[in-house]
């Protein structure tokens, strides 16, 4: 779970501590920025430890893997509001051999604009329809699909996360959904104004799926 530097929300977090299995390592995966409250919540909730990086959401998950020995991967945002129905999804797909980046469905809590249905459902058509979903979708692999795909990338401004999707798939790597929808939270649309901030992400994510897009037709003409 990356914790950044302007990071304040701890309710999803801290509701969330009972529903996971005693054996779990539960990685708080902080920067310099976000250090001290980190370890604040890491001192009231023994549950939790600590793994520090440099700045950047990339950087902090992949050193929060490389101190881990955990052979499944599960990365959730700090504001994702958890239940026993995901935990119980995730569990049961724990046996499985198969390479898949598996992810939940997206729903927004009522902390954003009313327009905030729209983004569910294109979110969610996205990812039913073209295989792409983004970490606020909860992802969940395993450890050497991960480190074959290469990482989260620690120098993409931004997208780490839609990075590796593509990562993934140019590994044959595929995506599978969840049922339950996973519910985050919408106050940045709220701050930052809905239109601004769709428009900007529809913008990013198209613009970095342009060139994977190529690659894969590439693949894909390279091995007929």
């Amino acid at each position: 779970m990356p914790v950044g530097p302007a990071e304040t929300d701890q309710a999803a977090l801290l509701a969330s501590l009972a529903l996971f299995p005693a054996h779990w390592d539960l990685v708080l995966a902080a920067c310099p920025g976000s250090k001290a409250l980190v370890e604040r919540l890491c001192r009231a909730h023994t549950r939790l430890r600590m793994c520090l990086s440099d700045q950047g959401r990339g950087a902090q998950m992949n050193q929060a893997v490389a101190q881990s020995e955990s052979h499944w991967l599960w990365f959730v945002h700090m504001d994702t509001q958890l239940s026993a129905a995901h935990i119980e999804q995730v569990c049961q797909q724990l046996e499985s051999p198969c390479p898949r980046l598996y992810c939940f469905p997206l729903a927004f809590a009522g902390d954003g604009p009313t327009a905030m249905p729209l983004n569910t459902l294109g979110a969610n058509l996205r990812t039913r329809w073209l295989g792409v979903p983004f970490g606020d979708q909860g992802f969940l692999l395993q450890r050497p699909d991960f480190i074959r795909a290469g990482q989260y990338s620690e120098q993409a401004p931004y997208g780490e996360d839609h990075l590796l999707v593509w990562q993934l798939r140019c590994i044959e790597v595929p995506v599978h959904a969840f049922t339950v929808p996973l519910l985050t939270s919408a106050r940045r649309y709220r701050q930052q104004g809905w239109w601004a901030l769709t428009l900007m992400y529809q913008y990013r994510w198209l613009k970095q799926a342009l060139p994977w897009v190529l690659k894969r037709v590439r693949q894909r003409l390279g091995s007929m």
